[in-house]
């Protein structure tokens, strides 16, 4: 497989869900293989939830490259950062993966300050765990429906966020987050929706996921970002 010529300064992933029936993780593995960067950024829910029994070949696989990309040997920096969904998971992750896990990432490019965390911090239905908890259960629980397509999660998906209105929401409280504590720009996951938006010099990128018709990612090079979609067939 060749790789792209282009290097990444930073790359960014997240909402991959792994163990999720709709997770495209042979496809990420593709991705990951195919190019090349200097820093991984995994912005939270890589799990789908604690159950290991539904991890598959393929979801091993990502976990495994991931081990293999933090190997010092590599020069290459690899950071997790926690998600709503593998919380619980957070004292297990070095061990299992290798990879230091942070509740939040800061770093700068040139004169610009940079963070990235997960964005449910920003979610207002995060107080309302049974409902969040109810939500993921039916979403699980319909993909073992027999004859289920990867598709009706893509509908479903659009449902529940319409029906909770977290994109907007979480969008303004990042960027006033971000205006609060003085960073340039914010990276957040969480929505499933990849967006960039800029409001009063901040700069809000959303990494998406990779549980529906396409990945996408947050990339960066120099001072250049962009929200970039990775296409599966």
């Amino acid at each position: 497989m060749s790789k792209s010529s282009t290097i990444y300064d930073t790359l960014i992933i997240s909402d991959v869900h792994l163990g999720s029936s709709v997770c495209c993780a042979k496809e990420l593995l593709t991705f990951l293989k195919s190019v090349s960067f200097q820093r991984l950024i995994l912005l939270g829910d890589m799990f789908s939830d604690l159950d290991f029994s539904r991890l598959k070949k393929e979801h091993w696989e990502v976990l495994s490259y991931l081990r293999e990309l933090s190997s010092p040997k590599r020069g290459i920096e690899i950071v997790w950062v926690i998600g709503n969904h593998d919380i619980e998971l957070q004292p297990v992750m070095s061990h299992l993966v290798g990879i230091e896990v942070f509740d939040k990432y800061e770093w700068k490019i040139d004169d610009m300050k940079c963070i990235a965390l997960h964005g449910h911090q920003f979610d207002p239905s995060m107080k309302m765990p049974k409902l969040v908890k109810f939500i993921s259960w039916l979403f699980l629980n319909i993909q073992k429906i027999p004859g289920f397509r990867k598709e009706w999660s893509w509908w479903i998906d659009s449902i529940t966020g319409y029906f909770q209105n977290i994109s907007r929401t979480i969008e303004m409280h990042a960027i006033m987050y971000a205006r609060i504590h003085q960073y340039d720009v914010i990276c957040c996951g969480h929505t499933h929706q990849a967006t960039h938006q800029i409001s009063n010099g901040v700069q809000y990128y959303n990494s998406g996921c990779w549980v529906r018709g396409n990945g996408t990612y947050i990339a960066f090079t120099g001072n250049k970002i962009q929200v970039l979609q990775y296409k599966i067939n």
